[in-house]
């Protein structure tokens, strides 16, 4: 059998007509070179093709033929085609056969013309390849010169050109006009100068300005043959992929560079280069969603479901791509490319792949419901992208062969430029959506909800249709949670996205004030914070008349208020002309709950009846209960604290309560009052640890907190020591008026008796001035204030800051704030002062009665010995008597005087510092106190710096705050140029 070289040999000589071993040799080292690259059909440096390109190429021969009215050669070619497909002798079998395909085409002796071919590399008659137009016959060799310069030049713009001499060395001669030249002739001419031209290109182009490639045999150059060009449709195909976010064999992933990057072994001009990049942008943002919506799903970690709902949460009918098995709109051959082995992607994804299948759903298991509602909105896109791909997918695929004919003639198709114009707007939508899911990255919930949200306000249309899409599905979970939350009271946030969080460790009690607060880091900016606490307020309402007041039935507009809520669509969230309606709807939620809780509240709990109970009793408002309880508690409460019994207090307690109007009082209110003992410290009395209670629980434990009761047991506590200083002056006044009468035949203790007077009065008008000031100026105006405030409350939100503000104001005119701490302190010292006050009448009045308990016995005994006939008594006695008075004069009343000239002075310092911190307070009603309390201006003339209180700079420093007031008050003390009115 005859060696296949040998044969190629014959086929050369039989097909050239060339006898000549020289030449002969020539021309078979061509179409060995042929053979070997895959020289017609661009195929890739490894060689040969499979059996189904094979039997591509064998259809288009059969077509060739039929089309040629051929049927017989085309029936007996069938046969061949068969048993060369056997055959496992011949291993270029695709490239032989399109050999014989030009070869046959080249036997009609026709050239075709260079306009006639398409830009996408078909020919006229549709065939896979042209055949190079080196020239036309021509007459003239300069002719066919100018011809080559013409279509080899100006048209590729590289490769050789071929000299005349070159086109007349097979020995014919350039002067016969009816020569035509050979195809292997032709070839032989282009190859020769191709191997010349190496040296200064590494590709050589056809003349004809075809888009195929002729890779150069490695005998020649191997630069030569590293470099290819391809087709427009190859290069349409490779865009499809692109489009996808798939490299291809043309266009890669430039990972250095975050993009794509053309193969630098093809050979590609630069216009047709820099569409190629234009379309790969679109490329490259379909893969920044498709990685961001990857990276959501591995975060939140979707399932598959056989259902149509996405979740409890939203519903949806479109299935993100890639998550389900997808039906392709059409399949990619390799036969249909038109290089296959060059570019053999039967792995990857046909273009429109992508789209998934109706009918199965996705159940959301991971966390982040608003990031999820936001990959299947991207998703949408996506899927919508794809379907254009696979549409122009399916176009180019269903180019037959009889259409390539009419496209050919009229100039349709597929290209690179229509390409482009197809992809303006699915790049604007992707570029969108880029913005988006960059905007969205590392948030989650309401956040990302405000990070679209600052996109939907944009001067292009489908721009911001495309953003009211995404955020519209994004906001689907904060408008159901929102529903259930206006309707249910009902919390549905597994993963902290919702502006309302849920403390679940908060009981019943705090309910109202520590388990539901308002999430600012989740709040979207198209919730403003008025609203927000709107929504607060309702679903708190709503728990807590489930769970606090135990309410079974639902509110009366309940029904309708949901039905209405479900009427409502996404967008009115965020649309500003769909606003209103949902609005109008949480305003309508928001008065019906919280009107139920007010009424639950005043009427059924009867909270003013409770507030006017603390009022009587722990604010001291009710005098003959209070008066009642300081005469039954004197004499228990004078003792240790350590000896005092709570059981003991509680029967007194249920005395006083007997013997005062008290007794007419609610039993409830009654049954809450109780007695408290505060902690006790080493030396404290009765008086310094005992404090009345008040029980609250259920719904009034909700305005009346743990917070409230104990400022409620301060202020009893201050006004108890008021109360217990007034009593104890009261009882000095009426003992010193006793002593008074008794000191009327001691001169010499005048003068204490009177000292003690002038202080202990100075001492009753601060504790009568400072009882008026706590009583009218702060607690009756206060709950005045309060009164008012409880006509008409909004809320329980609007009646617990009435009721906070009372009691703030109530302590701060008490002087029980931080600012007042000074104050304070130097009160309790002069309420020191008093007991000690209150000591020294007692002993004063111990001594005198004692004195003259003394001289009256001595007097009874004169008078008894007078009647006996004695005038005198004896020496010694008489001495003793001396001795005696003149102790208690000496002694005794030098020692009270000494006392009391001490006590005098140091509350006389005492109250002048307590006056310098009234006046320098930025109360008016303290300033006004201090004038009060030195109302003879008897302190002014110890102290000029009370003077400058009435002064307009002194007025101005003190409006300005207590700190100023009081830096101007340490100036001036230092200053000799104070100013005086």
């Amino acid at each position: 059998m005859e060696e296949p070289l040998g044969i190629l040999k014959r086929l050369c000589s039989h097909v050239t007509g060339i006898t000549d071993e020289a030449t002969l040799s020539e021309q078979y080292r061509v179409s060995v070179g042929v053979l070997r690259s895959g020289l017609w059909i661009g195929s890739s440096a490894s060689g040969g093709r499979s059996s189904d390109e094979a039997r591509a190429v064998g259809e288009r021969v059969k077509k060739w033929l039929i089309r040629h009215d051929r049927l017989q050669h085309a029936v007996q070619f069938s046969q061949l085609l068969n048993n060369v497909m056997n055959s496992s002798v011949l291993k270029n079998k695709a490239s032989i056969l399109t050999l014989l395909l030009l070869l046959g085409q080249e036997s009609e002796h026709q050239q075709p013309h260079p306009s006639h071919a398409l830009g996408n590399g078909l020919s006229d008659g549709g065939e896979f390849f042209t055949l190079p137009p080196l020239y036309l016959g021509s007459t003239d060799p300069g002719s066919r010169g100018s011809s080559r310069t013409t279509t080899g030049s100006s048209r590729s713009g590289s490769g050789p050109s071929i000299p005349a001499s070159e086109a007349d060395s097979d020995g014919r001669g350039s002067g016969s006009a009816n020569w035509i030249p050979s195809r292997a002739a032709k070839l032989t001419t282009y190859y020769r100068g191709a191997a010349e031209h190496r040296s200064t290109s590494g590709s050589v182009r056809p003349p004809g300005g075809g888009e195929r490639l002729i890779t150069q045999q490695p005998q020649v150059s191997r630069q030569l043959a590293a470099q290819v060009e391809v087709t427009e449709e190859v290069l349409v195909r490779e865009v499809l992929f692109v489009l996808q976010g798939i490299e291809g064999k043309i266009i890669k992933h430039d990972l250095a560079n975050d993009g794509y990057k053309i193969d630098p072994k093809v050979r590609i001009s630069k216009p047709v280069r820099d569409l190629i990049l234009k379309l790969s942008e679109v490329g490259w943002l379909y893969s920044e969603v498709q990685k961001f919506c990857d990276g959501q799903l591995a975060r939140g970690g979707f399932g598959l479901n056989k259902s149509a709902s996405v979740g409890n949460i939203m519903n949806t009918g479109v299935t993100p791509g890639g998550l389900t098995q997808s039906t392709s709109f059409s399949a990619l051959s390799t036969c249909q490319l038109l290089s296959g082995a060059a570019l053999d992607n039967t792995n990857a994804p046909t273009p429109g792949s992508r789209l998934p299948r109706s009918g199965v759903g996705l159940s959301i298991s991971g966390p982040t419901l608003v990031n999820q509602a936001l990959v299947l909105a991207l998703r949408d896109h996506l899927n919508e992208h794809c379907r254009l791909i696979a549409v122009l997918e399916a176009q180019l695929s269903a180019v037959n062969e009889e259409a390539a004919d009419e496209l050919s003639s009229s100039g349709g198709g597929l290209t690179l430029r229509r390409l482009l114009l197809w992809t303006l707007e699915p790049r604007l939508r992707l570029r969108s959506l880029v913005h988006l899911s960059h905007s969205a990255r590392g948030l989650r919930g309401g956040a990302l909800l405000s990070a679209l949200y600052q996109h939907l306000q944009h001067g292009s249309p489908s721009t911001e249709g495309v953003v009211q899409h995404c955020l519209a599905r994004s906001a689907a979970p904060l408008h159901a949670m929102l529903t259930q939350w206006l309707v249910h009271g009902a919390l549905t946030d597994p993963h902290e996205e919702f502006f309302i969080a849920a403390d679940h460790t908060a009981s019943l009690h705090d309910l109202w004030h520590h388990k539901y607060s308002i999430r600012w880091c989740q709040l979207p900016s198209f919730v403003s914070a008025a609203e927000a606490r709107q929504v607060l307020a309702t679903g708190k309402s709503l728990n807590f008349l489930r769970s606090v007041c135990k309410l079974k039935t639902p509110l009366a507009e309940q029904q309708a208020i949901a039905a209405a809520l479900k009427h409502t669509t996404v967008e009115s969230l965020f649309v500003q002309e769909s606003r209103p309606a949902l609005q109008q709807l949480m305003d309508l939620t928001y008065r019906a709950a919280c009107g139920r809780v007010l009424q639950e509240v005043l009427q059924e709990q009867q909270l003013l009846t409770h507030l006017r109970a603390l009022r009587r009793y722990l604010l001291l408002g009710q005098g003959d209960f209070i008066h009642t309880l300081l005469q039954v508690l004197r004499v228990e409460l004078c003792q240790p604290a350590s000896r005092l019994y709570p059981h003991n207090l509680s029967s007194l307690l249920e005395t006083a309560v007997a013997g005062s109007n008290a007794r007419f009082d609610h039993p409830d209110t009654l049954r809450r009052l109780d007695v408290k003992l505060l902690q006790v410290a080493q030396g404290d009395t009765g008086w310094d640890v005992f404090s009345l209670d008040y029980h609250v629980d259920g719904p009034i434990g909700t305005v009346l907190t743990t917070q409230c009761m104990q400022q409620y047991l301060m202020l009893f506590n201050s006004l108890w020591r008021a109360k217990h200083m007034e009593c104890v002056l009261s009882d000095t006044w009426k003992q010193q008026a006793a002593t008074t009468k008794l000191c009327r035949n001691l001169p010499e203790v005048q003068v204490v008796v009177h000292g003690l007077q002038l202080l202990l009065s100075e001492m009753i008008h601060l504790v009568h001035q400072l009882g008026y000031y706590v009583t009218f100026e702060v607690l009756e105006v206060s709950w005045d204030a309060l009164m008012k405030a409880l006509d008409a409350p909004n809320s329980l939100d609007c009646l617990i800051a009435a009721h906070n503000s009372f009691l703030a104001r109530i302590v701060k005119g008490a002087l029980l704030d931080q600012r007042s701490a000074d104050v304070r302190t130097h009160l309790r010292s002069i309420y020191d002062l008093m007991v000690r006050l209150a000591e020294l009448q007692t002993r004063l009045h111990t001594g005198v009665a004692a004195e003259i308990q003394a001289r009256q016995e001595k007097r009874s005994r004169e008078l008894a010995l007078a009647k006996e006939g004695q005038f005198s008594t004896g020496a010694g006695e008489e001495e003793a008597e001396q001795q005696r008075r003149h102790v208690f004069s000496s002694r005794f009343v030098t020692k009270l005087k000494t006392e009391l000239k001490i006590l005098t002075q140091t509350y006389q310092d005492m109250v002048q510092s307590l006056l310098l911190m009234l006046a320098a307070q930025d109360d008016d009603n303290l300033q006004q106190l201090s004038s009060r309390l030195d109302f003879n201006e008897h302190y002014q003339r110890r102290d000029r710096r009370l003077r400058q209180r009435l002064t307009f700079h002194h007025k101005r420093k003190s409006l300005g705050g207590a700190k100023a007031a009081a830096a101007l008050a340490a100036d001036n003390a230092h200053s000799p140029h104070a100013l005086v009115c």
